[in-house]
């Protein structure tokens, strides 16, 4: 898990990261630098510029585009600059349509990601009230689990109900999982 979503990406493509980031920067100067030397819309593209710039700098920091709110915002201000900078009418119409499927990728993401939440915290409380047969069957409505959170409230269920036949939905858990809260309860579970 690196420092930033930058670094992140570099890690995990390798070198070819490293230069597809470098080339993203590089275009995107361009992009902003003839948006701001063109008189369109001054104050309109010194405020997306300044959102964008504020976004990029942020990512330098922490693991912003984890969030969909920062991708969308991106892509609306990229979308902007690419406008601004295009003359010809059936540019702008594959500008607008692109931005489009991305802006719907990022909202289908977020209704999964709205999904996946409701379907953990409905659960978690099934698990609080003890419900624990009830527990795994709401995990179970979304396979594969993917996230780290319903994981480990699986592994919970799993250990606490244990029978012989979950030892291998336990182990492929644990190998698709590996982080210290799942060993620390499979540890606790042994003890």
């Amino acid at each position: 898990y690196a420092f930033n979503d930058y670094w992140q990406f570099i890690i995990e493509i390798g070198i070819i990261g490293f230069v597809i980031v470098g080339l993203l920067f590089y275009f995107l100067g361009k992009l902003v630098l003839s948006a701001m030397n063109s008189k369109k819309h001054i104050w309109l593209t010194a405020n997306v510029v300044s959102i964008l710039v504020a976004v990029l700098i942020a990512a330098l920091f922490t693991h912003i585009f984890e969030q969909l709110r920062y991708q969308a915002t991106v892509v609306l201000c990229v979308t902007y600059l690419c406008l601004i900078n295009i003359r010809k009418k059936w540019c702008s119409i594959s500008i607008l349509s692109i931005s489009s499927l991305f802006l719907l990728a990022i909202g289908f993401k977020g209704m999964e990601t709205y999904r996946i939440n409701n379907n953990y915290n409905t659960a978690l409380n099934l698990y609080i009230a003890g419900l624990k047969k009830e527990c795994k069957i709401e995990l179970q409505k979304i396979t594969p689990i993917k996230d780290n959170k319903r994981a480990v409230l699986y592994l919970q269920i799993l250990m606490s109900s244990y029978h012989l036949n979950y030892e291998k939905e336990i182990l492929k858990l644990l190998a698709q999982y590996p982080n210290a809260n799942t060993y620390k309860m499979l540890g606790d579970f042994h003890v």
